[in-house]
C-alpha cells in the first residue's frame, strides 16, 4: 500500500511539474493566436478596401465610366442644351 502511495504521489508531482512547465508555452500560443486574428481582420478590411479602388478604378478608365463622372460634375459636351426643369 505504501509503494502505492509513493508511486501515485510520484506521478501526481510529475504532472504538476509538467503543467508548471507547459503553462507559459500555452500562453505565448494564445497570444500570437490573437494576434495573428486580428492580422487576418486587418487583411480582410484592406483587401476589401483593394477591390473596390478596383472596381472605382475600373469604372474611371471606362469611357461610360468617364462620361457619368463627367456628368456628375456638370461637365456636358459641347453641342448639347442644358435641360431645364
Amino acid at each position: 500500500m505504501r509503494r502505492w502511495t509513493g508511486y501515485l504521489s510520484a506521478i501526481v508531482v510529475g504532472a504538476l511539474v509538467g503543467l508548471a512547465f507547459s503553462l507559459k508555452p500555452w500562453q505565448e500560443a494564445a497570444r500570437q493566436h490573437a494576434k495573428s486574428e486580428e492580422a487576418k481582420t486587418e487583411m480582410r478590411k484592406l483587401e476589401a478596401k483593394r477591390a473596390a479602388l478596383i472596381g472605382a478604378n475600373a469604372r474611371f478608365e471606362s469611357t461610360s465610366g468617364m462620361e457619368a463622372e463627367a456628368r456628375a460634375h456638370g461637365y456636358r459636351k459641347p453641342e448639347e442644351k442644358p435641360i431645364d426643369n
